[in-house]
C-alpha cells in the first residue's frame, strides 16, 4: 500500500515520516519506507541527497520517467518510476510527501491501493515553522504560495489528520497505516 501524505509547506509532513519510520520499523516482519522525490534546487545546508530528495540536474530530469513531475519556483520536483517501484518490492506499507497533484498521479498510475491523507495545520502555526526553517522572506513566499494553490484545502483526501500535537497524529497516522 502507498500512503501519500499532503499538507502545505510546514505542516510537519518530512518530521511525521520520520518519526512514523523509526517506530515502526521496530516491529519484526512490518517493515514502511518513503518514497523520496527528486528535485533540480539546491540542497540546504541540512539535507542529505538520497533521503530529503535526490538532487539532480535538469538534464537528469529530461531523460528519466517520472510519474509525477512539476516546476516550482524554477525548479523540477518529481516522483521517479524506479523509486516508486523499488520502495514497494522491498516494503509493507510506502509513504509518499507529495501535493495534490502527485497523490493524484500516484492514485491514476494504478500501482497498488493508495491512501491519501491531509495533514493540516493551522495557517499561523506553519506560517511560525516555516519562518524558523527558511527565514521571513522566503516563508511568506511560500506560505502565500500554498494559499494560493489550494494546498489548505482538504478536500477529497482519505484522510484528514491534525498536527497541532506531534503524539497525536503519530497515533493517528499509525492506525491509518496499519
Amino acid at each position: 500500500m502507498i500512503i501519500t501524505i499532503t499538507g502545505p509547506s510546514g505542516s510537519g509532513k518530512t518530521t511525521l515520516v520520520r518519526q512514523l519510520k523509526m517506530r515502526m520499523n521496530t516491529s519484526p516482519g512490518f517493515r514502511i519506507d518513503d518514497i523520496v522525490s527528486t528535485t533540480t534546487r539546491p540542497k540546504r545546508r541540512q539535507e542529505i541527497d538520497g533521503m530529503d530528495y535526490y538532487f539532480r540536474d535538469e538534464k537528469y530530469v529530461e531523460t528519466h520517467d517520472f510519474i509525477e513531475l512539476v516546476k516550482f519556483n524554477g525548479y523540477y520536483y518529481g516522483i521517479e518510476k524506479k523509486e516508486v517501484l523499488s520502495k514497494m518490492s522491498k516494503n509493507d506499507r510506502v509513504l509518499a510527501v507529495v501535493d495534490q497533484h502527485g497523490m493524484k498521479a500516484l492514485k491514476a498510475a494504478g500501482l497498488r491501493t493508495v491512501s491519501s491523507v491531509y495533514l493540516s495545520v493551522p495557517p499561523e502555526t506553519a506560517l511560525i515553522r516555516l519562518i524558523r526553517r527558511d527565514g521571513a522572506d522566503s516563508a511568506v513566499a511560500r506560505y502565500m504560495y500554498d494559499k494560493s494553490h489550494g494546498l489548505y484545502n482538504s478536500e477529497g483526501y482519505d484522510h484528514i489528520v491534525a498536527n497541532n500535537h506531534m503524539e497525536r497524529a503519530l497515533a493517528e497516522m499509525a492506525r491509518i497505516i496499519l
